[in-house]
């Protein structure tokens, strides 16, 4: 099971957000990324996310980001696997009722 605490002893980190795992919004709501915190950049205040295949949830690619896009992307972070996959589920479901929406709109228009 991943939890962050472990994580973050593992790679000699004291900073809190590495070794969380996070989901990113859209503006409109709707789900953006999954990905977890795996290190931080003290000079510029940068983290190294990884992010993950919605479809397999496999890890693809890595991503440098400032700490403001925690912020700008509407982050929520979680400290475990199963609370994370949870809202990860949850956010689809709910992403997926903004877009059927949204085209509903669109058709009436």
């Amino acid at each position: 099971m991943y939890l962050a605490d472990e994580v973050r002893a593992s790679r000699g980190s004291t900073n809190p957000l590495v070794g969380l795992l996070g989901l990113s919004f859209a503006e409109s709501g709707e789900l953006h990324y999954q990905f977890a915190v795996n290190a931080h950049v003290p000079r510029g205040e940068y983290y190294l996310i990884q992010l993950y295949e919605w479809i397999i949830g496999e890890p693809s690619n890595q991503q440098l980001v400032p700490v403001q896009w925690f912020i700008d992307h509407q982050v929520k972070f979680y400290s475990n696997e199963a609370d994370w996959r949870a809202a990860a589920e949850d956010a689809q479901r709910k992403s997926e009722y903004i877009r059927r929406e949204r085209e509903r709109e669109r058709g009436k228009g």
